[in-house]
């Protein structure tokens, strides 16, 4: 999944991008908490962790505490957002997509072993 990630992490960049380019800055700042948990999952790859003493596994652990920074960050980021629509459809969005994706990497990271 470290492949899929950096994927991920390069498309959010790009978005990013086309946001600061278009004269959109609030909502170029929107992409970078969605891209919090990629580069976590890419910086400490599943491989590469060991299992904590008392049996926990570290991956869930940093996943879960990612998905909780990353989903307090948009909380506080989409109060710069415009008021309407378009700041609900952010918040559930992204944390939708974020909830996804620390799903599938704790899944994936089980069958690894």
């Amino acid at each position: 999944m470290v492949r899929e990630c950096v994927v991920i992490i390069v498309i959010l960049v790009i978005a990013g991008y086309v946001f600061l380019r278009s004269r959109r800055r609030m909502w170029f700042g929107a992409v970078f908490p969605l891209m919090l948990v990629p580069l976590v999952n890419t910086i400490f790859s599943p491989h590469f962790l060991d299992r904590l003493p008392h049996g926990y596994d570290i991956r869930l652990v940093i996943y879960l505490a990612c998905f909780a920074i990353s989903s307090l960050w948009i909380a506080l980021w989409s109060k710069k957002l415009p008021v309407g629509k378009s700041r609900s459809a952010y918040i559930f969005s992204s944390i939708g997509f974020t909830f996804v994706l620390v799903i599938v990497l704790i899944v994936k990271g089980a069958n690894i072993e």
